[in-house]
């Protein structure tokens, strides 16, 4: 970008919405219930954290083959 102008609206737009609009807009309503969604979200962090450190710590234990490692890893 050559001007700092549409960065700067468009963080005083998200400023706005977020101190301004976004209260008035939810004055009058219940929060949202996330007990069961969070629950279901924590338990597959759980779950994939625990798969991607197998998988890291057998590659690095195993010896670190050239060929048997993922292109991210190199």
């Amino acid at each position: 970008m050559s001007s700092p102008v549409p960065t700067i609206l468009i963080c005083l737009t998200y400023v706005y919405i977020v101190k301004v609009l976004g209260p008035k807009l939810m004055a009058n309503r219940k929060p949202f219930v996330l007990r069961e969604v969070l629950i279901v979200y924590n338990l597959f962090q759980v779950i994939f954290s625990a798969w991607l450190f197998y998988e890291v710590s057998y590659l690095f234990l195993k010896g670190k083959e050239q060929e048997h490692f993922p292109i991210w890893l190199i």
